[in-house]
């Protein structure tokens, strides 16, 4: 078009049919001076590209555009950007979630966005690497990219090094969430921050949008386990001696010992009695007449300090109570003891429970089970994610003889989401889950682009693990062609996805 003697280019995108789809005369490129040489690339989703020359410089330099699929112009940032770099919770450390929300072309109309790669800064100075690391342009990194590789970026005129750690396929939702490695543990020492980016790729390789980089570190949370097999004997006329069985954390550091009176006490500096990394602590003054408690708990080398497990005065005396052992079996606490002697007819055990932050026990009803003179008992009404603390009394002809506390915590079940089976399928496939409490779930199945195919569960879940089949089929029955799926659950504020393969 010719307007006061200057060229100006206009496009115009028309569908198979020969209909305009945007404006009557088009969109203009630029209205800046004139325009010519102009250059148009789809990428097949309605996403144009243009590049033209123009003097708004006084030379003919080459400009180019981004035009969406309804002819606006790109004018706004694309790239994803980062809300925060989390530490796991509850875990030996070693990872973090990166949460980001999606560029604004993971949506309709303008789906442009086909997969994020997921970067974590490296500092190689500080590797030992035998050969050059394999470095990449980002327009490498399709969606079926594997590493290892690494990217640099400059800021401020200074190179940074980016380690590929995983891409995630675009699926429409606004945001996404990672967990991704870290190198080490945040300590007093050292805060171990981590750097992170996350890139938006489309299906041309070239046109790409990096996040702002941001930060977080991983901290090793999880205690220790509570010490076993916690005993005492005297070993002099106002001494005892304390042993109990190692822990087998690699990152265990020492155990500690507390001494108060009442089984309610609080371990704490003013009762801390000996700290040592071995199984033994002997030479503590124990007054026998004395009401004195014992708690003993073991530490890493992050600093947390397990439950306590503690030793009443009666199990310090010569003991009738040898050992004892408490244990999570998958299924059950199992307690564990030895006596030793054998225990007349008329010899009975009591037992009771109590969760950690109540104050009293209560009496709980299980067969013992007899083994030479090994004893133990099964508690399968324990709760997800409570500590437990048991104790168990020999009565001898109605007399209390002696006792043991000991304390098991089940661990806490975790939303999970398991690999279909079989994977690749035909004709249908088993989708299993775990769920932590009784919440609402929905399971669905989406296509590589992101369009929903079926949804397979909408419902309320109890606790535990619950699996659902795909047949294959979408919403209206139909057999789906072969390809690649992703299947979503979803459940309060957490995602968690994974793909699978239809094959014929």
């Amino acid at each position: 078009s010719t307007l006061n003697n200057r060229s100006h280019i206009y496009a115009q995108r028309i569908d198979p049919n020969g209909a305009t789809l945007w404006t009557t005369n088009g969109v203009a490129m630029s209205s800046v001076t004139s325009q010519k040489q102009l250059i148009v690339s789809g990428n097949g989703d309605g996403v144009t590209f243009a590049a033209w020359s123009d003097l708004r410089n006084g030379n003919w330099d080459i400009y180019a555009q981004l035009i969406d699929n309804d002819g606006s112009p790109v004018t706004d940032d694309p790239a994803p950007t980062i809300h925060a770099v989390e530490d796991v919770p509850n875990d030996q450390g070693g990872k973090v979630t990166v949460r980001w929300a999606a560029s604004e072309y993971d949506a309709e109309p303008n789906a442009y966005i086909t997969h994020y790669s997921i970067w974590r800064a490296t500092d190689l100075s500080s590797q030992t690497l035998v050969t050059t690391p394999p470095t990449v342009d980002l327009a490498e990194v399709k969606a079926d990219f594997e590493g290892p590789a690494w990217r640099t970026t400059a800021v401020a005129g200074q190179t940074y090094y980016w380690e590929w750690i995983d891409n995630m396929p675009a699926h429409y939702f606004e945001t996404y969430a990672y967990t991704a490695p870290t190198l080490f543990d945040s300590t007093a020492a050292d805060p171990a921050i981590h750097y992170f980016l996350v890139s938006a790729h489309t299906n041309d390789p070239f046109v790409y949008w990096d996040s702002e980089p941001d930060s977080g570190y991983s901290v090793d949370n999880l205690a220790p386990a509570v010490p076993q097999n916690f005993a005492g004997q005297s070993s002099g006329p106002f001494e005892v001696t304390l042993t109990w069985s190692p822990n087998s954390e690699p990152d265990l550091l020492e155990y500690r010992v507390y001494r108060g009176e009442g089984a309610d006490f609080e371990p704490g500096d003013d009762n801390l009695v000996g700290s040592t990394p071995d199984t033994v602590l002997t030479g503590l003054p124990f007054p026998p007449a004395s009401p004195w408690h014992f708690k003993l708990s073991a530490v890493d080398v992050q600093g947390n300090e397990s439950i306590t497990a503690i030793l009443p005065p009666f199990g310090v005396s010569p003991a009738l109570i040898t050992g004892y052992e408490s244990r999570w079996t998958g299924g059950a606490v199992e307690v564990s003891w030895r006596v030793s002697k054998d225990l007349d007819e008329s010899a009975a055990f009591r037992v009771g429970r109590k969760v950690v932050a109540d104050a009293e026990f209560t009496p709980l009803s299980v067969e013992i089970e007899e083994s030479g003179s090994g004893f133990r008992f099964t508690d399968r009404t324990a709760k997800s994610g409570e500590t437990n603390t048991y104790r168990v009394a020999v009565v001898i002809e109605g007399i209390e003889e002696a006792a043991f506390e000991t304390t098991a915590t089940v661990p806490a079940t975790l939303l999970s989401l398991d690999q279909n089976h079989p994977n690749p399928f035909n004709p249908s496939t088993l989708i299993s889950f775990t769920m932590p409490s009784p919440m609402r779930v929905s399971v669905d199945v989406f296509d590589a682009k992101g369009a929903l195919v079926k949804n397979l569960l909408s419902a309320n879940v109890p606790t535990g693990r619950k699996t659902v089949e795909w047949d294959g089929t979408d919403h209206r029955g139909t057999r789906v062609s072969t390809g690649v799926y992703f299947y979503q659950l979803r459940t309060g504020n957490k995602t968690l996805t994974r793909k699978m393969v239809l094959i014929k």
